[in-house]
This record gives C-alpha cells, sequence and structure tokens, in this order.
C-alpha cells in the first residue's frame, strides 16, 4: 500500500487497488487474530491455568494500542530514526520467526495436545466434523453473539480514536494534534489497562468487567464531545483517555471470552470469522455513521450510534469463564475463576 501510485497516475485504478489490499489485509488481521487467541488460550491452560486463562489471551489485544503509539509517533521520529522499511523489516522479522516456531500442541497437556492433533487431522469425538474436515466453520449462534460484544467495543473505539479526529478537524475547526495528543495518552493507559482487565475477569467473571466497560462507554460518549467542544488540549486528551479507558475494559476479556464461546474443532475458525464480521457491522462504518450524522444534525449527535452499539453489547454480553476450553461452550468446569483447583485438598 505504501508503494501504490496517486490518483494523478493510475486514475480509478489506485484507490481500487488500495480497497482491494485492505480487503485482503483485513483477512489477514481476522485470521491472525483468530490464531492468535485461541493459540494463546490453549496455551494458557497448560502454562496457568485456566484461572489465568482472561489475563493470557489479553495480551494480543496490546498490539492495538502499541500499534497506535507507533501509528502516532513514528512520522515524528521517523526522520531521526531507523527509515520506514527499515521498521517494516524489523516488525516482520520477528512475527516471521514466531509464526514457524510455533506448536498449537507442543505445550499442552497429553490429552489437550491429542484432542488438538484429532481436530487437525479432521477427527472430533463423538463424529461431529471439524472445520478442517468440511464442518461448519462455527455456530451461528456463537458468532452472533461474538458480533454482539464486540460491536459495543469497536464502535466506540473507532468513535473516540478516529471520528474525533474528523469531528475536531471540520466541525471545530482545530488541529488534529488535538485528538491525537489524547490517543497517545489514551495508548500508554491501555497498555496497562488492558492486561489488567483480562486479569480481574478471571476473578470476578466476563461479564462484570464486559458490563463496566459497555455502561461507561455509553455514558461517556455524552461528554466525549462537550468536552472536545471547549477546544482545551487537557480536556479533549481527558476525553480520549477516558473513552478508551472504558473501551479497554470490553477489549481486555475480549480474547477469553471469544475462545470460551467455540468448541476446539471451530475455535480457530469461528473467532476468526466473528471478529471480521464483527469489524464490518461495528468498526468499519462507525466513523461513516458518525460524518452522516455530523452532517445531518451539525453537532456530535454521533454519540447516539455510540449508546446504542454499548447497548446491544450490555443485552448480549453473558459469563463464559466456567465454560471448558478442551471441550466446547456446552460443557462448563467447576474450576474456581481466580485459580485451577489443589489436588493436594482433595
Amino acid at each position: 500500500m505504501g508503494v501504490l501510485p496517486g490518483y494523478q497516475t493510475f486514475g480509478t485504478l489506485a484507490p481500487v487497488l488500495l480497497v482491494l489490499l485492505r480487503f485482503c489485509q483485513g483477512l489477514g488481521l481476522g485470521g491472525g487474530w483468530g490464531g492468535a487467541v485461541a493459540m494463546v488460550a490453549e496455551h494458557g491452560e497448560a502454562a496457568g491455568g485456566a484461572g489465568r486463562r482472561g489475563f493470557f489471551t489479553s495480551w494480543p489485544e496490546i498490539g492495538v494500542p502499541a500499534g497506535n503509539l507507533l501509528a502516532v509517533g513514528a512520522p515524528r521520529g521517523q526522520q531521526r530514526s531507523a527509515s520506514r522499511g527499515c521498521l517494516q523489516r524489523l516488525g516482520l522479522a520477528p512475527a516471521l520467526l514466531v509464526q514457524r516456531r510455533a506448536d498449537p500442541g507442543k505445550h499442552l497437556n497429553p490429552q489437550d495436545g491429542q484432542r488438538i492433533t484429532d481436530v487437525r487431522a479432521g477427527r472430533e469425538p463423538g463424529g461431529q466434523a471439524s472445520a478442517a474436515a468440511g464442518g461448519l466453520p462455527a455456530p451461528p449462534s456463537s458468532t452472533a453473539d461474538q458480533i454482539g460484544i464486540r460491536i459495543g467495543s469497536d464502535v466506540s473505539y473507532y468513535t473516540f480514536a478516529l471520528f474525533s479526529i474528523t469531528y475536531v478537524t471540520q466541525r471545530l475547526g482545530l488541529s488534529k494534534s488535538l485528538v491525537l495528543n489524547g490517543v497517545m495518552v489514551a495508548s500508554v493507559v491501555q497498555l496497562v489497562a488492558i492486561p489488567y482487565f483480562g486479569a480481574l475477569s478471571d476473578r470476578v467473571g466476563r461479564r462484570p468487567i464486559y458490563l463496566a466497560g459497555a455502561i461507561g462507554v455509553a455514558v461517556w460518549g455524552f461528554a466525549f464531545f462537550p468536552l472536545l467542544d471547549t477546544g482545551s488540549e487537557i480536556l479533549a486528551i481527558t476525553a480520549v483517555t477516558v473513552g478508551l479507558l472504558f473501551q479497554a475494559a470490553m477489549f481486555g476479556p475480549m480474547g477469553a471470552y471469544i475462545s470460551e464461546l467455540f468448541p476446539t474443532s471451530v475455535r480457530y475458525s469461528g473467532s476468526s470469522i466473528g471478529y471480521q464480521l464483527a469489524g464490518v457491522v461495528g468498526g468499519s462504518v462507525a466513523p461513516l455513521i458518525g460524518v452522516a450524522l455530523l452532517t445531518a444534525f451539525g453537532s456530535g449527535q454521533a454519540v447516539a450510534y455510540t449508546a446504542i452499539a454499548a447497548t446491544i453489547t450490555i443485552v448480549v454480553v453473558d459469563e463464559t469463564s466456567r465454560n471448558s476450553l478442551a471441550n466446547g461452550p456446552d460443557e462448563t468446569t467447576t474450576t474456581p475463576l481466580a485459580a485451577p483447583p489443589n489436588p493436594s485438598s482433595r
């Protein structure tokens, strides 16, 4: 995408190629996210038990605030540091190394490791066809739940971190740095908040943390735009940081929540497909809806959309922390939330 010729050189073919490449990038992101979360969740069973699943699966989500820091900070420091090509190679090399060396079943206990091996070969207990053997990629109900619990997070993120730039520049006539500085501060906060909320969901459950984040987003949306309207940099940073902090409360437990929605045979495909569909329904159209509302009402009426999306999440979100990761959402475990059972106490 960085070397595509512009409209003046390629005409309408330039934006067509850009959209095509973005589509391919989105497919890769969805597949990569689903695989990363499934792998971390399953390896976490062996490393720390089901009682720390939320903490382990929160780490792939760190890529979002880390990426924000690079995206916002790199243009400012690029001329004083490495070139763009060098930065891309530095990021690509570790990713390729991890992909080549990763073995989803290597570090699991023998029973779970054998289960994953069977799923890879298309052998599922009880005669159920796995996705690899041509079965359905995911139960429709689980995919619908995933879209519902993600839409509040996606819409709030794109409203607070992206649409706010359009609002500040076009509606208020101020510099976009007013929001970008807030995104940088909020990203630093999220680096700590996301694993914290993931770990907290191990102790009190996924649903309470998710509800706190969704309710916070729904309410904060009505304070967000008035704070931007002041034109104060401090208040703008506060608006973005608090908004994305509430979003982090949904983002932290999300990996564990989604992993717990699907059985082993369709966990990878189900979480990936649901992730992409939720992005299309929620995040991708949020800035467009925000711009349409801004044009129609001339004010920050996009908060209504944010509140509606958060309400959908509030209604849909359920408790999944006791679902058995090895057997899927239809079977539960009596493992305590905070720690696995101690065999010596039996």
